[in-house]
This record gives structure tokens, C-alpha cells and sequence, in this order.
């Protein structure tokens, strides 16, 4: 696979010795980032310590979370967004999830209006592509509106007068939220930008309350666990209770600007909590597989929440992946599961090269990578994305008996020209709607027009002895010529290179070899490597990956097409 070419790669400039730990252990507090087809940006925002990064396209990767503290996760590519809130303890994982609800291009002139809470404003981008990185937050309410903005360990706040606009900047490229409110009504906004592209997902007031009120009045409850509510009684402006509506504890934490802090309830019991005077804050009460979330703020004694709880938990000790978010066409969030049977999938597209208007076919086989055996009812996502990142076709279907699966749709006659790529997902479930396969992830690529990229595809990977006989069966010691044909239907391809990796029958690498090509629009070449079998190789099945990359890895060269073949000892 890419990551252990990657790895392979590295392994000749770094050598590390690595404590030998059990499975289950070495998975505990990490979760598993994966794409469904594009690049996915993340991030990971706990308290003060915030960290991002991205996945490669059909990739994935593993980030820690912290232990007994809430955190936030953010998944993002141009329209699609995606954001968990979790809190784990006893290596139980309990969240909450939040997916796109509206999107602007922040670098063209046409307003695009992003939230329009009634009697209380407008969230809005400014229609200036020369103010690509700012809001305009307006008042529509006929009164002041107060707002507040929140990255990393920056916060601040201000307020727009009755019938006013201000305007604000945001961060390029990180994970941010945005608050308006005012009174008994409240928004909460979870953003992200890169490229120009700002994509957010909001809440609006799931309850308010009279905070000089004699009355005591529920915030939040939250089934099997416990809730929040106001005093009630002698007026406390500025304290809630947290409950516990069960015989265990509640597990809260407050957390505004720099400030956090977190603390127990009794079990069965309740506690007081003070929270702050016009600022957004976000409280949190949890237990196990539970979770609630508040999102608030209060001026002249009326509090305003926008509230969240559990979409789903995991137990993060046991060898039952679960996922937690899956954001269509973009990617997802899960706990490792510890199952070792692997999925393998293939891609086909009826042809390399299209026109506008012109019917695209794609089909492929999803198998048992030990095996070879076709998979019956496998989750077949499939995604085509244009050169600009934007989706042009995405389907969900299940694979046959024969374990095949296809789809087709019709270019539009407007279509851009340029390279574009099929991302295919293959996932199986088992009776209890868990993964029991390993996820599987492929991509092609095709052009459409007169591409200004080079577009690669591998046709064809297959074996033979070293006098160029096809054969696919071999004996330990023997010599394995493995051939590549790769096609270029797109710009030239300069200083490229041709990779082939062949694994065990255990999926360790014996062999990685490449050599440069140099690809011109319409040609095809096919190279081949041999590969000397050791004379103690295992019996079974190997896999024969090959790759075609746009320069050297270690020089930042990113892969353009791959393909696979078996052959047996």
C-alpha cells in the first residue's frame, strides 16, 4: 500500500526501535482519520493545544485524543465539513457530531448569506474578493447583537448596534468558531476555510433562561446520565447545576477563552457551577458512553444555549472498530478496530480520455485480499471529483455475489477540462452494523478535454518468468518479472517515476524498486522489474502493487495512479 511504500522509503534515511506492545494497548486514545476520496484536513483542539494536518487522498491516519478531557475534531475539504466533540474516560468514548449546513466562496462578488437567525442578525461573507477572510455579521433584530469569535487560544468579542454591520476577520486554514447572540437567543457557528472556500455547520437556542427567575428551569437532560439546569430559588445569575440522574457519577468541564476546568459530581448527586458573564463558554456533562454538550452566553441575566448530545460512543479497549462520523464524499472518524482481514477492491473506467457530454462507466470486483474470494454486500462508496476538487458524480451500492459492482453517469456539457479522479471506498458490516473487514481504498483518474495536468492511468499489472512468458504460480528461488503499463491521456509527464512493491503473503514488503519515465500526452509504457524470490519464501498469495509517481517521494512527488495483481508460491 502507499503508506507502507512510504514507510519503506523513509526507513533508508531513519532507522527506530519500537517497544513491542499488545494490539489493543497500542490503539488506546488514538482514532483513525480516513478519506473517502479527497485530501481530508483535520484538526484536534483540546483546551489550549490545538494541532492539524491532512490525510493523503483514499488515505488515512492515526491522531491521539486526550484522556478525561473534552476535545474537538474537525474534517474539511472546500464543501464538505465535519466536526466531532468527544470526551472519553475508562476507555469509553462518547460524541457528538456536527456535518456542513452551509457554504460561501469567499473570493467572488456574489453575497452569500451563511446564517439568518430571526430577530437576532445575519452571518454573511462581504461579496469583496479583496476581503476573502472576512465576515459580515449584521443586526436584524432591533436591538445590539454580541459576538464572538474563537480559534486556538485567541478569543474575542464585540457587539453590532441595532440595525448595524460589523465586519470581522477570520483565520485562514484552522478550525474556528463563531458566536452571535443576544439575551434568549443564541447561535453557535463551526467553521473552517482553506482555498478560499468557508464551509460551516451551526446551532441554533435549544433553551433560555430568566436567570433572576425563583424558578428552577432544565437546560439540558441527557437520558442515563444527567442534565443542567438553573438554582431556582435565591437568584445565583451566573450558576448552574449539574446532575446526576443515575447512581454514578457526572463527569463536567467549563471551558472559556484560556480558561478550563473540569470536576466531578457525586454519584446520584449534584454540584454548582459558576460559569462567566457575557462570554461564550461551553460546558460539558459526561459519563461513559454519554455525552452533553452546551454551548452558551448570558447578558443582564438572560442565558442563551445552543445545545448538543450523544450521536454515538465506542468502548476503545476492545477489537471492535466503530465509527464515529462519516461526512459523504469526504471521509470519516473511527476507533482501530483490531481485525486483520483485509478488504481489496478494484477500479475501472471504460476509457481515459472523455469529452464533454460522453458517458462515464466504472465498475470493479471487491475480494478478500487473503483469499481472493468475492465479497457479497460490501458498501460500495464511490466518488468523482473534478481538477478543482468539486464533485461531479457520487453513488452508494452494494457489491453482487460475484462481488462486482458499476455505475455510470453522463459528463455535463459544460465540463471543465482537466484530470479527474474516481475515488472508490469498499466497506463490509457484520450483523451488528461494525466493521469486521478491514476498509479497502482505490482510486483512478481519467481526462476530460485537453487536461493541463498529466493524467495516469495503469492499465495493466501482471507476471512472467524472465523469458516473458505470463505465468502467475511460482517456486521460492525463482526469478518474478513484474510489468507495469501505464498511459498518459493528459500534459506531458516529466521526470516521473514507476514504482513496484511486492508483499508477503503477511503484507510485509520483499521488494520496492522504481525507475524514472518520462510520459507524453498519448503515450504508454511498460516497464518491468524482476524480483529474485527468497528460497525460504512463504507459500500463499503475494500481492504485486504498482505506482506511478510525479518525482521522487522523498522529494515531495505525490503518487498519480496505482494498480495490483496476485500471484501465488
Amino acid at each position: 500500500m502507499k503508506k507502507t511504500l512510504l514507510l519503506i522509503l523513509l526507513f533508508f534515511s531513519t532507522a527506530l526501535t519500537l517497544p513491542i506492545a499488545s494490539p489493543i494497548a497500542q490503539y488506546q486514545r488514538t482514532l483513525n482519520i480516513y478519506s473517502n476520496g479527497p485530501v481530508v484536513e483535520y484538526s484536534m483542539w483540546h483546551n489550549g493545544t490545538y494541532f492539524q494536518g491532512e490525510t493523503l487522498a483514499g488515505g488515512s491516519v492515526n491522531i491521539n485524543f486526550p484522556h478525561y478531557k473534552p476535545f474537538l475534531m474537525t474534517l474539511y475539504r472546500a464543501d464538505k465539513l465535519g466536526w466531532l466533540l468527544g470526551r472519553e474516560n475508562d476507555n469509553f468514548l462518547a460524541v457528538a457530531t456536527r456535518t456542513a449546513t452551509a457554504t460561501a466562496n469567499m473570493n467572488d462578488s456574489t453575497v452569500q448569506v451563511l446564517l439568518d437567525v430571526y430577530g437576532l442578525g445575519v452571518v454573511r461573507d462581504t461579496g469583496n474578493p479583496g476581503l476573502s477572510h472576512t465576515l459580515a455579521i449584521y443586526s436584524s433584530g432591533g436591538d445590539f447583537l454580541e459576538y464572538s469569535i474563537w480559534y486556538e487560544a485567541t478569543y474575542s468579542q464585540g457587539e453590532v448596534s441595532p440595525g448595524g454591520t460589523v465586519n470581522i476577520d477570520f483565520p485562514h486554514y484552522r478550525s474556528f468558531m463563531l458566536t452571535i447572540a443576544r439575551h434568549d437567543k443564541i447561535c453557535w457557528l463551526f467553521c473552517r476555510e482553506n482555498n478560499n472556500i468557508l464551509t460551516i455547520s451551526y446551532i441554533g437556542t435549544t433553551a433560555s433562561a430568566d436567570m433572576k427567575s425563583t424558578m428552577s428551569k432544565t437546560l439540558l437532560d441527557v437520558l442515563g446520565l444527567g442534565g443542567v439546569r438553573t438554582v431556582g430559588g435565591t437568584p445565583q445569575p451566573r450558576n448552574l447545576v449539574i446532575y446526576s440522574s443515575t447512581s454514578d457519577i457526572v463527569e463536567y468541564s467549563l471551558w472559556y477563552g484560556t480558561t478550563y476546568i473540569q470536576g466531578e459530581t457525586p454519584a446520584g448527586g449534584s454540584f454548582n457551577l459558576n460559569f462567566p458573564h457575557y462570554r461564550s463558554f461551553i460546558l460539558t456533562i459526561s459519563r461513559h458512553e454519554q455525552i452533553g454538550w452546551i454551548f452558551g452566553r448570558e447578558n443582564d441575566d438572560q442565558l442563551a444555549i445552543a445545545a448538543l448530545s450523544t450521536t454515538g460512543s465506542a468502548n476503545i479497549a476492545d477489537s471492535i472498530g466503530t465509527t464515529l462520523l462519516d461526512v459523504p464524499g469526504l471521509g470519516g472518524i473511527r476507533d482501530i478496530a483490531a481485525s486483520t482481514t483485509k478488504l481489496s477492491v478494484t477500479v475501472n473506467v471504460n476509457k481515459a480520455a472523455f469529452m464533454p457530454g460522453e458517458l462515464v462507466s466504472i465498475d470493479g470486483v471487491v475480494s478478500n485480499a487473503t483469499s481472493g474470494s468475492p465479497v457479497f454486500n460490501a458498501t460500495i462508496n464511490t466518488l468523482v471529483v473534478n481538477q478543482f476538487g468539486y464533485t461531479v458524480h457520487a453513488t452508494v451500492q452494494a457489491s453482487d455475489r460475484a462481488g462486482t459492482y458499476s455505475n455510470s453517469f453522463t459528463l455535463d456539457l459544460s465540463a471543465s477540462a482537466g484530470t479527474y479522479t474516481i475515488y472508490v471506498t469498499a466497506k463490509k458490516y457484520n450483523v451488528t452494523s461494525r466493521y469486521n473487514f478491514q476498509d479497502c481504498r482505490r482510486q483512478a483518474v481519467f481526462s476530460v478535454g485537453t487536461s493541463s495536468t498529466p493524467t495516469i492511468v495503469i492499465t495493466r499489472v501482471y507476471t512472467s518468468d524472465p523469458a516473458g512468458n505470463a505465468k502467475t504460480k511460482f517456486d521460492p528461488g525463482s526469478a518474478v518479472v513484474v510489468w507495469i503499463t501505464a498511459q498518459n491521456t493528459g500534459a506531458d509527464l516529466v521526470n516521473g517515476w514507476i514504482w513496484v512493491e511486492v508483499d508477503d503473503p503477511n503484507g510485509m514488503p520483499i521488494s520496492v524498486q522504481s525507475q524514472a519515465a518520462t510520459l507524453k500526452r498519448g503515450d504508454a509504457t511498460t516497464p518491468g522489474f524482476t524480483v529474485t524470490l527468497p528460497r525460504n519464501a512463504l507459500s500463499g498469495t503475494y500481492t504485486v502493487r504498482g505506482y506511478v509517481s510525479d518525482k521522487l517521494i522523498q522529494q515531495g512527488g505525490i503518487f498519480l495512479a496505482d494498480k495490483d495483481a496476485i500471484f501465488t508460491i
